[in-house]
């Protein structure tokens, strides 16, 4: 259920804040679509049938709504009779990880809500348990509250973070100790080198780049991750942005994070990518993307700034 989680600290409980709310209405792109909440995502890819997780997927925010109302309309519907993921019981702590994950990670103002908690222990208000399959009895309020602390580490610069490595290991032992995964799980897609970047690729990395120093969800810099083939990955990801409005305004934030980074693009390959693209090219997109004018807007600004620093 909803409601932020607490911060045990000097003895004492806290109420962490908003953004460890699961029932937060901050809308964010995962998996290609876009969801209102990480309770509405979770509630609706539990779920096997596209018509049943359109049907979540289309609750909004009503002027008469809260934030916990909504919520509560949310896991409601997510509470129909429907052919569940054969693997939901192993999946959904992973699940759960990855959307909320990307919420973060489109949207600065939630990061710095965050990382303002410092190494406060985190643990999620009371809700459902259950048994695992090994016999031990575990809740949503343990796990949200892994899950945060997680993502908190995953906000840090590297050399900052207190072994994130041994809770995402708790992660995958639960996993697997479930029966481990059946079908693909949704959300970030790792790959070894620039020379795997696809378009699907692009997608994922989006959805969970984090902060200006370009970590993606496995802690990978930008530069160490591209190479010398940087120009390439860049130009998929304008492209991207370009043709699919959904993913607008996450390459115009990205770049202007990703130029004025350490490490981060270079001004001669940012350069190169968008000559590609005069005006006249602009006014074609234009109409089956309008949002690409403002995209390109924001990038050109943004470079422009970087050039007479």
């Amino acid at each position: 259920m909803g409601g932020p989680c607490i911060l045990i600290e000097d003895g004492g409980q806290h109420t962490a804040p908003p953004c460890t709310d699961n029932f937060q209405v901050r809308p964010f792109i995962f998996d290609g679509q876009e969801w209102q909440s990480v309770e509405q995502c979770f509630q609706g890819l539990k779920f096997m049938d596209r018509e049943v997780r359109e049907r979540i997927r289309a609750i909004r925010k009503e002027s008469e709504h809260t934030d916990a109302s909504h919520g509560l309309l949310v896991w409601q519907a997510g509470q129909c009779q429907a052919e569940l993921r054969p693997d939901w019981d192993a999946t959904k702590i992973e699940i759960m990880y990855r959307m909320s994950f990307a919420k973060y990670a489109q949207h600065r103002d939630l990061q710095d809500e965050l990382l303002s908690t410092g190494t406060t222990e985190i643990v999620g208000g009371p809700s459902t348990s259950w048994t695992t399959k090994s016999g031990k009895q575990t809740n949503w309020g343990e796990w949200n509250g892994r899950i945060q602390m997680l993502i908190r580490e995953m906000l840090r610069p590297p050399a900052d973070r207190m072994a994130p490595q041994s809770t995402s290991t708790d992660f995958e032992e639960y996993m697997s100790d479930q029966g481990g995964k059946v079908l693909p799980l949704p959300g970030y897609t790792s790959c070894e080198s620039a020379s795997e970047f696809s378009e699907a690729t692009a997608k994922c990395w989006l959805e969970t780049f984090v902060h200006a120093g370009c970590i993606d969800a496995q802690g990978t810099p930008w530069q160490r991750w591209v190479g010398d083939d940087q120009k390439r990955v860049a130009a998929t990801l304008l492209i991207l942005g370009l043709d699919d409005g959904r993913y607008s305004s996450l390459v115009s934030g990205f770049f202007e994070r990703l130029l004025t980074a350490e490490g981060g693009i270079s001004i001669d390959a940012m350069n190169d990518c968008l000559a590609e693209y005069d005006e006249e090219v602009l006014e074609d997109l234009a109409l089956d993307n309008p949002k690409s004018v403002g995209m390109m807007s924001r990038i050109r600004a943004a470079l422009a700034s970087v050039r007479t620093e």
